[in-house]
């Protein structure tokens, strides 16, 4: 029956892993009864004076000074009246580069004709866009996550009309450039001790022969000082093997997919720590699947939604504060017990 219960919840039930049962027990947890937001009467900080951005003086005057009643001038006051505002300036523009020329004045040889200055560094050879667009356009694709035919429309709107074209061929253009930048991000991605790591599938329509479809996976491990992305057709255990080649000991943050069991398996030294986020939701379906274990289970959401409280003071402390190493060892008391009851099975 409880196989039964799962596949209708998967089917028909709703996405949340919250059931009415479920959410009325966990409406007993205490909640804050203090608003949200700026406090009435509470003094405000005034605004924040942008002291860092350069500086534009405008002087604004009066037109013929003069009383409206009687028509007399008005004399000058010593001071001003000053105030600021905000602007952004976001334009395009040429740069015209004029290159002088020379021809020698020697009879030697050994200068042939014409000499000119060398022209400017370019990132593509003889390409039209200097460096600042590349610049502009790798941030808005890979940090803003801006989609590419946006940003186009947003360069059009600032008086820069590109092709899609002209943008994906450029972006190919300057890939190697990033090439020895990826290679040593790499390198310290894998001498490292701890990373995270998951994967999604991603729509990439390239036909590849002997592949069905054009489902890849995007894949991400991050470790302390590292982000580093894979796109692979493959979901299989030679994606983390390849990322993390010649890595022989360390920690792994993930779920519980297969993949990642593998290739711990291949790397005694490995210890995979499986995500809480999972481990919760199994403990909410097995309170949903089965009656007779619903109190067991929640009181296991209870004890790691406490260790999700613990983590939050922990974070909300100075790192090299006393405080910190208090909740420090408070969080590491309740990790120790908690792994007490599991390994006595309570």
């Amino acid at each position: 029956m409880a196989k039964i219960r799962d596949l209708q919840q998967r089917l028909f039930g709703r996405k949340s892993e919250r059931t009415p049962a479920i959410e009325a027990q966990l409406m007993h947890a205490p909640k804050s009864s203090r608003a949200r937001g700026q406090q009435p009467g509470a003094a405000g900080h005034g605004r924040t004076l942008q002291t860092h951005l350069p500086r534009r003086t405008e002087s604004i005057v009066i037109d013929s000074p003069q009383c409206p009643g009687c028509g007399l001038p008005l004399s000058t006051f010593p001071g001003t009246e000053d105030s600021e505002v905000l602007e952004i300036e976001v334009k395009a523009y040429r740069r015209v580069i004029h290159r002088r020329r020379y021809r020698p004045s020697c009879q030697c040889g050994c200068l042939p004709g014409i000499v000119t200055a060398p022209p400017p560094a370019r990132l593509i050879a003889k390409g039209k866009l200097g460096i600042s667009v590349w610049v502009s356009v790798l941030l808005d694709k890979f940090l803003y996550a801006r989609p590419s035919y946006r940003l186009l429309q947003d360069l059009s709107d600032h008086g820069l009309a590109l092709s899609p074209g002209t943008l994906t061929g450029g972006l190919q253009g300057i890939a190697p450039l990033f090439a020895p930048l990826q290679a040593a991000l790499v390198t310290q991605l894998r001498s490292e001790a701890h990373w995270h790591a998951d994967e999604t599938r991603w729509e990439v329509f390239v036909e590849m022969e002997g592949k069905v479809g054009h489902r890849w996976y995007l894949w991400v491990f991050q470790s302390p000082s590292v982000i580093h992305y894979v796109l692979d057709p493959s979901r299989s255990a030679a994606v983390p093997a390849t990322a993390l080649a010649g890595v022989q000991t360390g920690v792994m943050s993930c779920d519980r997919y297969v993949a990642y069991q593998t290739w711990a398996r291949q790397h005694p030294g490995v210890m995979l720590s499986f995500c809480w986020a999972h481990q919760r939701r199994d403990f909410l379906h097995l309170a949903n699947d089965y009656p007779e274990l619903f109190a067991w289970a929640l009181e296991w959401v209870e004890r790691i939604g406490d260790l999700y409280r613990l983590q939050a003071l922990r974070q909300e402390a100075e790192v090299d504060g006393t405080l910190y190493a208090a909740r420090s060892q408070q969080l590491q008391c309740a990790m120790q017990t908690h792994g007490e009851r599991v390994r006595g099975g309570a």
